[in-house]
C-alpha cells in the first residue's frame, strides 16, 4: 500500500555479462522531481560497483566449483573427496557417526574405449556417475578418483546397508544399459572403525575391491 504514496522513483537495472540480475529502486514520498543529475550519476556509480562485486563473487564460485568437481562427470574429484572424508572421520571420532566408503572400479572399461571409441567411453563414465547420483541419497557423496575409478561415502551405513545399495545399483545398470552396453563394476566396502585414518580406510576398501576383481 505504501507504493501508492511514492511521488518519484529512480530505478537502475543490474546486468552481469548481459544477464539481468536485479534492479535498484530509490523512492521519494515527498517530491515529484526529487532526483537531480548528480543523484543519477551517483546511482550509476553504485550500480557499476555492485556489478563488479557480483561478478567477482560469481568468478570465485566458478573457480571453487572447478577445483572441487570432475569436469566430465560433474561429481566431486579426488581432492575434494579427501577433504570431505577427513572431516567425516573427525565427526565420527567426536560424535560417533557411522559411515562407510565404497571403492568402485568399472569392469572391462578399456574394451569399451577400444571398440566404441573414447567419446563413447566418456558417455559411459558420465552415465555411470548419473546413475550413482540418482540412486543414492542427497547426503551421500559421489566422487571420481580418476579414470574409471569412483568412490562413495555413505552416511549412516554399515557393511550390510552398503551391500544392499550397491546390489540395487548393479541391478539397475543391468536393466538399463547405455546403447546395449551393460555396465558392471567391482567394489570394496569399508565401514569406518575407531582409529582409522584416510589411508587405512581407503587401503582396506581398495584391497577388498581387488580381491573381488581377481
Amino acid at each position: 500500500m505504501n507504493a501508492l504514496d511514492i511521488k518519484s522513483t529512480l530505478s537502475a537495472p543490474i546486468y552481469i555479462e548481459g544477464e539481468f540480475y536485479g534492479v535498484i529502486n530509490i523512492d521519494n514520498l515527498e517530491k515529484i522531481d526529487a532526483f537531480t543529475n548528480k543523484d543519477i550519476e551517483l546511482l550509476e556509480f553504485l550500480v557499476k560497483q555492485l556489478e563488479a562485486s557480483i561478478k567477482n563473487v560469481i568468478l570465485l564460485e566458478e573457480l571453487n566449483y572447478a577445483l572441487r568437481t570432475d569436469k566430465l562427470t560433474d561429481v566431486f574429484n579426488r581432492r575434494c573427496f579427501e577433504e570431505i572424508l577427513e572431516k567425516e572421520i573427525k565427526r565420527a571420532i567426536r560424535y560417533g557417526n557411522r559411515f562407510s566408503i565404497v571403492l568402485i572400479d568399472l569392469d572391462d572399461f578399456k574394451p569399451i574405449n577400444d571398440t566404441y571409441g573414447h567419446k563413447m567411453g566418456d558417455r559411459v563414465l558420465k552415465y555411470f556417475a548419473d546413475v550413482l547420483k540418482k540412486n543414492l541419497r542427497d547426503t551421500d557423496v559421489v566422487a571420481r578418483l580418476g579414470g574409471d575409478e569412483f568412490v562413495l561415502l555413505l552416511h549412516g551405513a554399515d557393511d550390510n546397508k552398503s551391500e544392499g545399495k550397491i546390489g540395487f545399483i548393479k541391478n539397475y545398470l543391468k536393466e538399463n544399459p547405455i546403447e546395449n552396453i551393460v555396465i558392471d563394476f567391482s567394489y570394496g566396502i569399508c565401514e569406518y572403525r575407531d582409529g582409522m585414518d584416510i589411508d587405512s580406510i581407503m587401503t582396506a576398501a581398495d584391497d577388498r575391491m581387488y580381491q573381488q576383481k581377481r
